[in-house]
This record gives C-alpha cells, structure tokens and sequence, in this order.
C-alpha cells in the first residue's frame, strides 16, 4: 500500500482503510491459486494477507520496519504460519534470481522510487512463467483521496506520480515484450467516511508533513470545501505471466 501514507500517518491510516466499503480486489483476489512461493512487495501493512491461502511460503517484503511490524500482528491474530518478514527496498531484493512461482503487489508501484528498476527486479526473481499480479491506482480522476495520494507521492519525492500515464505506456511495452497478459479488470475503490470532519482529521494528519507548503494546505482545505464522501477511486488488477528467455 501507499508507503507515504502508511508512514506519515500510521494508525490514521489504517483508520482511512476501514472506511474502504467497497473493494473488488478482494474478490478478485479469493478467486486466485496461490501455489508455491509467494512474494508481495511493498506489502504495507498487508492487508490482503487474510485472503492469502494455499501458498507454500509466504513473503512479505517493506521497507519500512513499523508497517512490516503491522503485517506480523495480523498474521500472528489470523494464526498463518511459513511467513518471512523482509525490510528493504523493492528496488534491491535480497533474493536469488528464480525464487519465487507468484508476485504480488497492491497500490505501491507508483510509489516506488524506481518502478523500472522494480520491474527489473520482478523479473529477476521470479520463475520462468511465473505469476505476477499488480493491483493499482490508474490516472483520470480528481477524487479527493487520489489527490491526496498525488500530493503525497509528490512530497516524497518518488519517480512519477499516480497521475502520469508513462508507467501504464512503459507496462504496455512490457505486456508485448516481456510477459502474456492474463487478466484485466478496472474497478473502483469506494470510501464512504463516516463524517465530513473524519474526512479533515484524516487530511490534517496528513498535512502536518506539510507545514513548509501553504499552496498544499490551500489545495487540502479547498477539497474539504468542496467535496464530501463516497469518494471513489479508479483501479485495476492486473494478472500477467512473466516470460523469461
């Protein structure tokens, strides 16, 4: 999930995740084979980790310390066992080349300091027709959350933001060079907020980061002005089996 997120805003976040009352992700999701060894990357607090069954070894990979910290409560709540906890960068994996038969990730790509070279990565370390799977945001609308996550990912610094098309041009690229196309499907992430003012404790959160920024604290405050929940969020899920020469 969003590394900005997770970190700034720890339990807030988590807060901001529960009002998600709609993800077909998850769905998706339950309808997967999970065999062998599994990998999701920049898993966040991993909160798919509940519908993750039938792996044979589970890896779960962050680079921040306090999230992976999160994972492992729920997995030790939901009693799953073979679980490895990695912190480090998605863009150096301590892994041999040919280790893993799935890869996942959810929400992170775009938020990566380098997407290519992740990919690089990916292919690196997965099997020879293995299955990766990438659940994420996709650019095109204006919804506060995404333009919070936007504003987010700006701050930090990473290579692109959610609202540039050059990561879906370059997966093109890859989906016709690289690997076959398995599955595709767009929905919507829908949050319905239980108050306009839990919309702004979430927001206020978030811009304590951002005290150096006035035109960022305009931008935040006009949304809360502006617009009220359910908010949706445009994704997709991806399904693509890496072909490795």
């Amino acid at each position: 999930m969003s590394y900005v997120f997770d970190t700034y805003l720890h339990d807030d976040f988590l807060a901001f995740e529960n009002c998600c009352v709609s993800d077909p992700a998850i769905d998706l999701l339950k309808l997967e084979s999970f065999q062998g060894k599994l990998l999701d990357f920049a898993c966040g607090h991993a909160p798919y980790l509940p519908i993750l069954k039938g792996y044979s070894e589970l890896t779960l990979l962050d680079k921040s310390a306090h999230l992976l910290g999160k994972a492992r409560g729920t997995a030790e709540k939901l009693g799953l066992k073979n679980i490895r906890y990695i912190n480090a960068q998605s863009e150096n994996m301590p892994f041999a080349d040919n280790t893993f038969d799935m890869v996942m990730s959810s929400f992170a790509l775009g938020d990566v300091t380098s997407w290519r070279q992740t990919m690089n990565e990916v292919e690196r370390i997965i099997k020879p027709d293995g299955i990766f799977i990438l659940i994420d945001l996709i650019g095109g609308n204006n919804d506060f959350i995404y333009d919070l996550v936007q504003i987010a990912d700006v701050i930090e610094g990473v290579q692109i933001g959610r609202e540039s098309s050059e990561i879906w041009c370059f997966l093109i690229s890859y989906l016709n060079s690289k690997a076959r196309l398995l599955q595709y499907e767009t929905f919507k992430l829908i949050y319905e907020f239980p108050s306009r003012e839990k919309t702004k404790q979430l927001a206020e959160g978030l811009e304590i980061r951002m005290k150096s920024n006035p035109e960022v604290r305009e931008a935040i405050h006009a949304y809360l002005d502006q617009k009220d929940s359910p908010y949706e969020i445009d994704s997709v899920y991806l399904k693509m089996k890496i072909l490795k020469r």
